[in-house]
């Protein structure tokens, strides 16, 4: 599983995905959280958006986490 949270979001608070990921690896799952700085919650929606470019990590983030759970 992939998370993806920016550490500015006042939508929802980073602390949730925080203690998803803390939760899920203590019951021995697979998952992967990436925060980015600076970023709300509605940044990490834009960096889906191939013309945005500004927080394109967004894409690459999920693009290799895709790769590498192909393998």
């Amino acid at each position: 599983m992939l998370l993806l949270t920016g550490d500015d979001d006042d939508t929802v608070s980073p602390n949730n995905s925080r203690n998803l990921h803390a939760v899920l690896r203590k019951l021995g799952n697979d998952v992967t959280l990436k925060e980015y700085p600076g970023v709300g919650h509605y940044g990490i929606v834009l960096g889906l958006v191939s013309s945005v470019d500004w927080n394109a990590q967004v894409r690459k983030d999920i693009a290799a986490f895709i790769v590498d759970s192909a393998r």
